[in-house]
């Protein structure tokens, strides 16, 4: 993953500055590694702010622990302050997100949910499809029986997107 980060900074131009930010880093251990092999290419690491992106406090005391040494600064928001490209690193961070599930049962789209009660069991109700393909602007429902989608994910990309069309970047 760093010799890709490196490789792909070097596409960018090498720029004096940008981000590499880690959406959900766990235990902090592949930012770790990344950032030691970093130090190996000093020109790129003197250039990068590294961030992490991380909803629990949790996994953020462990990765402060695990990255005590090193210089990160952990943001809550992936709308970044600054006008610096950004290199997104996502590992396993989309496969975490929330998903909703729907299902044609006999040619019309239902929604299969959990519902918290006393216990959680699963319910049903139908769905709009054509309605939230728009809200979407995408078509998902395409010759498809199951769909599984996460609002959370086109939601980050969207402002992922936006971020690298007005900063450069990648993820």
């Amino acid at each position: 993953m760093a010799i890709w980060v490196v490789t792909f900074w070097k596409s960018l131009g090498s720029p004096k500055k940008f981000n590499l930010l880690e959406l959900g880093a766990g235990n902090g251990e592949m930012m770790k590694v990344i950032i030691e092999t970093l130090k190996n290419f000093p020109e790129c690491y003197l250039n990068c702010n590294f961030q992490i992106h991380e909803k629990s406090e949790l996994l953020k005391k462990k990765q402060q622990l695990n990255l005590k040494s090193e210089k990160i600064t952990w943001i809550e928001d992936v709308k970044i302050n600054n006008s610096y490209p950004t290199i997104f690193l996502a590992n396993e961070f989309f496969d975490a997100l929330p998903i909703k599930q729907f299902f044609k049962k006999k040619e019309v789209w239902v929604e299969r949910f959990v519902h918290f009660k006393e216990k959680a069991e699963f319910k049903e109700q139908p769905a709009d499809i054509k309605k939230i393909e728009q809200n979407l602007n995408f078509t998902i429902s395409k010759e498809q029986k199951v769909i599984e989608y996460s609002p959370g994910s086109f939601e980050y990309l969207k402002n992922i997107c936006n971020l690298i069309k007005k900063n450069d970047g990648g993820i």
